[in-house]
Formats: structure tokens, C-alpha cells, sequence
């Protein structure tokens, strides 16, 4: 197994873990930081199914807009500690 493979493998992990307990709330942090275009496509496919099931509410930080899922329904954008929008999502 590839390095990026098994990096794929432990987020899918933690994911299902933190998913069986049924949370109200999601925590993720760079859910896919370090990960190549396949990877990223897995976990995000992954963290859509997972907040579609839970209906959960999810915090979801990012450097990378595009990476955002659909299900997130507003947006904080800070920029040096600063927040520079806050509201409904920007598409």
C-alpha cells in the first residue's frame, strides 16, 4: 500500500469512528490535507455520505474552497485572524 493510500485509509478510518457514535456535531480539520486528486475524491465522497446519514452539523476547516461540501450551508472566511465574510455560503 502507497503512503498516500494508507493516509486515504486512516482519515476513512477516523471518519467511520467518529460516525458510529452518531455525533450531533462534526469536527473536521483538513480532512484532506496531503492527499492526491483520488484521495481527496474518496474522502469527500466519504464526508458527504457521513453528513447526509447523520444530519449532523458539521465544522469544516479548510485552506481550499473547492474542497468545501455541498452540505455545508455557511461559510466563516478569515484571513489573518480576521473574519472577512460570515454568512450563507458563497458559491
Amino acid at each position: 500500500m502507497s503512503q498516500g493510500m494508507a493516509t486515504e485509509a486512516r482519515r476513512l478510518a477516523l471518519l467511520a469512528r467518529a460516525a458510529v457514535h452518531g455525533p450531533a456535531l462534526l469536527l473536521l480539520d483538513e480532512p484532506c490535507q496531503g492527499l492526491d486528486a483520488e484521495g481527496r475524491s474518496a474522502v469527500q465522497a466519504a464526508i458527504a455520505a457521513v453528513a447526509e446519514a447523520l444530519l449532523a452539523a458539521m465544522i469544516y476547516v479548510t485552506h481550499d474552497h473547492d474542497e468545501i461540501p455541498a452540505s455545508v450551508t455557511h461559510a466563516l472566511v478569515l484571513d489573518r485572524g480576521q473574519a472577512r465574510y460570515r454568512g450563507p455560503r458563497q458559491p
